[in-house]
C-alpha cells in the first residue's frame, strides 16, 4: 500500500508539474499574443499619427502657398499700378513738352511776324 501511495504521489506530482507547465505555456502564449496585439495597436496608432501629421503639414504648406500666391498677386498688382502711373506721368511730361514746344514756336512765329511787320514799316518810310 505504501508503494501505491508513493506511486500516486508521483503521479500527482507529475500531473501538477505537467499542469503547471501547461499553464505556463498558455500564459507564455497569451503574453506573446498580448505583446503582438500591443505592437499592432502601437504601430497602427503611430501610422495614424504620422498620417495626421502629414495632413497637417500638407495643410500648412497649402496655406503657405496660398499666402505666397496672394502676396505675389498683390505685388504684381502694385507693380502694374505703378507702371500705369508711370506711363500716365510720362504721357503728361510728353504733352507738356509738346505744349511748351508749340508755345515756343508760336512765340518765335509771333516775333517773326512782328519783325516782318517792323521791317515792312521801315521799308515804307
Amino acid at each position: 500500500m505504501k508503494y501505491e501511495t508513493e506511486k500516486e504521489k508521483n503521479l500527482r506530482r507529475i500531473y501538477r508539474e505537467m499542469h503547471q507547465s501547461w499553464n505556463e505555456f498558455k500564459q507564455a502564449n497569451q503574453n506573446a499574443a498580448d505583446l503582438m496585439s500591443d505592437r499592432k495597436h502601437n504601430e497602427e496608432r503611430n501610422r495614424r499619427e504620422r498620417a495626421h501629421e502629414m495632413m497637417a503639414k500638407l495643410q500648412r504648406s497649402q496655406k503657405a502657398v496660398e499666402a505666397f500666391m496672394k502676396d505675389q498677386a498683390h505685388k504684381n498688382m502694385l507693380a502694374q499700378e505703378q507702371r500705369k502711373l508711370h506711363d500716365h506721368d510720362m504721357k503728361k511730361v510728353h504733352e507738356r513738352a509738346k505744349r511748351l514746344a508749340t508755345r515756343k514756336k508760336m512765340e518765335i512765329l509771333g516775333k517773326e511776324i512782328k519783325d516782318k511787320s517792323l521791317v515792312d514799316e521801315v521799308r515804307r518810310r
